[in-house]
């Protein structure tokens, strides 16, 4: 037993009954209003993470969707371009004109 708790307990044999129990008293409500400082300041962080959360959510949502709707006008840019360069290609051919591609 260490030395601390062989004190603790010589000054509780020490005590009276009625001590005690005050003691007992004080010690409760200090360890009771020490708890019910520390919820209400972890339900405050709780309660900003959340939010926080939250506000994350929706900037990520948003920027889903602005990369789902870019992602649909490349599609059609591309399928365009694919079309105009065909097109190209066939007038090159009628107008007897040598179309590079790659350039």
């Amino acid at each position: 037993m260490s030395l601390q708790s062989q004190a603790t307990l010589c000054i509780m044999a020490a005590m009276s009954e009625e001590a005690f129990q005050q003691f007992s008293a004080q010690l409760f409500a200090y360890l009771n209003e020490r708890f019910d400082g520390l919820d209400k300041k972890l339900s405050g962080e709780i309660t900003n993470v959340r939010d926080e959360v939250r506000q994350n959510q929706v900037a990520l949502d948003h920027l889903v969707g602005r990369f789902d709707r870019l992602e649909g006008e490349y599609h059609v840019m591309n399928h365009q371009l694919t079309a105009h360069d065909a097109w190209i290609e066939r007038a090159a051919e009628r107008l007897k004109l040598r179309y590079d591609r790659s350039a």
